[in-house]
């Protein structure tokens, strides 16, 4: 398994359009206008040979309360094998790089308390948004 850090751009986004489960709503929007402004400056891409098998990125959400927000994909058959943890740790230390007074990252994704803690153990806060107050 290979893993690549690439500029978030059309070229990208067609490598991405492959993995068409991929395609819920943070990312999709991500995929079908990578020149936005809201799309993230990178992805992690994970390479099974030749073949993109998932991959990470963080991005922003629209609107007035903009904030980061971190979207991982790995395709079924190469889960529980540690892609996604790799993913998104590489993920969270390359965007280490592009903020300095850090930043707090939400993501979206029932049961993925692990998510949670490498966010947290790469320095960042994070918040689960399916969670509600309570």
């Amino acid at each position: 398994m290979e893993f690549k850090i690439a500029e978030f751009n059309t070229a990208t986004a067609k490598k991405l359009a492959g993995l068409a489960a991929s395609r819920h709503s943070v990312s999709s929007k991500w995929l079908d206008d990578p020149d936005s402004p809201y799309a993230p400056p990178f992805a992690v891409i994970a390479f099974d040979g030749n073949q993109p098998v998932g991959w990470c990125g963080i991005g922003t959400t629209r609107g007035r309360n903009s904030m980061p927000v971190i979207s991982i994909f790995v395709l079924p058959d190469f889960r529980k094998d540690g892609v996604g943890e790799r993913l998104a740790r590489s993920c969270l230390e390359e965007f280490k790089l592009y903020d300095e007074d850090g930043i707090v990252v939400a993501y979206s994704a029932d049961g993925w308390r692990k998510l949670g803690r490498l966010i947290e153990e790469a320095g960042f806060e994070s918040h689960n948004l399916d969670s509600s107050p309570g």
